[in-house]
């Protein structure tokens, strides 16, 4: 049997109300397909989540052994450089023997938190962002006031261990008694390589990769002990321990790398200030504008925006007066 055609009911309207309203089926809100939905940045879904590459437990492990191979290399190569330059340091000569051990073990730690970034990012150039050497997502007040707290806490463990245990520190010794060139260069290795060398390999690589694991739990105090090993200062072993657990507090609670490097100079410089006052306030001054600018330069504009469900994004951001950010 043919159906009737009806006229539309749409334009019968009484009071301002569409007659034939209830027949027509409810309009389908335009959703976004799942694949081009954007999601909030990670450093918006929780103002503790540290911005860090995800390094893994293996590049965790890896990293002190990728370390030490790095740093006998480079040991390797400066001691053959010096011999046929004939400035190999003496048996009797402690001083010039310290300074080119640390300049080894500085530029090979470089060395290795470079191949670590490029076996993990597989790529030739590394990025400051790979060792979370980004803007933090914390306020410059916050910033500021953790790694104060945490240095003068520091500060004060450290003066009631030296009522304790009277002890003093190898580097403090032979910064007393270098001079010339070679103080210089000491001082360079203990104020601006030293913490970023120990910094990036063990809060940057070690720290993400064990906390991406168990927790900040574990990675604290495991990052704490492979900063203090190292050293070989069994008189001072506590107070290493105090400084790898305050550097990185600092680290989770900032979220950024730049605030432990600056408070580790810091220390580094209060040791030895007294021997070369000048070069040593000029470098940690360099070091805290460098980790200040890294810490609290504008983040970049993005629009990865969380789109509530249901909506459509192009609704959504026209719904949105402020701007992006």
């Amino acid at each position: 049997m043919k159906r009737r055609h009806r006229p539309h009911t749409d334009q019968l309207r009484t009071s301002g109300v569409v007659a034939d309203k209830a027949a027509a089926p409810p309009p389908i809100p335009a959703v976004e397909p799942a694949h081009t939905r954007r999601r909030a940045p990670a450093s918006r879904q929780t103002c503790r989540t540290v911005t860090a590459p995800e390094w893994s437990l293996r590049h965790a492990v890896a990293a002190p052994f990728v370390a030490l191979v790095a740093m006998a290399v480079t040991a390797v190569v400066t001691l053959i450089v010096l011999a046929a330059a004939g400035a190999v340091p003496d048996k009797d000569d402690q001083d010039g023997q310290l300074v080119v051990n640390a300049a080894c073990v500085a530029v090979g730690g470089l060395i290795a938190a470079w191949t670590l970034s490029v076996w993990r990012h597989r790529r030739a150039r590394p990025r400051l962002t790979d060792f979370a050497l980004v803007p933090s997502p914390r306020s410059p007040g916050v910033v500021i006031g953790w790694t104060l707290g945490a240095g003068a806490t520091l500060m004060l463990v450290m003066a009631a261990y030296a009522l304790l245990v009277p002890a003093r520190q190898d580097t403090a010794v032979v910064v007393r008694d270098a001079h010339g060139a070679q103080l210089a260069v000491l001082v360079v290795l203990v104020v601006v390589l030293a913490p970023v060398n120990e910094e990036v390999l063990c809060r940057g690589v070690i720290y993400a990769g064990l906390r991406s694991w168990r927790g900040p739990w574990c990675a604290a105090p495991v990052t704490a002990l492979l900063f203090a090993v190292p050293h070989a200062d069994w008189k001072l072993m506590p107070v290493l321990l105090a400084a790898g657990g305050a550097l990185a507090v600092v680290r989770e609670r900032t979220g950024s790398l730049a605030p432990a490097i600056a408070l580790h100079s810091g220390l580094n410089s209060a040791a030895i200030c007294t021997r070369a006052p000048l070069l040593t306030a000029a470098l940690t001054a360099l070091m805290l504008t460098v980790c200040a600018v890294i810490a609290f330069r504008p983040r970049p504009a993005t629009k990865d925006l969380p789109v509530p469900p249901g909506t459509a994004l192009s609704d959504h951001l026209d719904s949105r007066s402020s701007p992006l950010v």
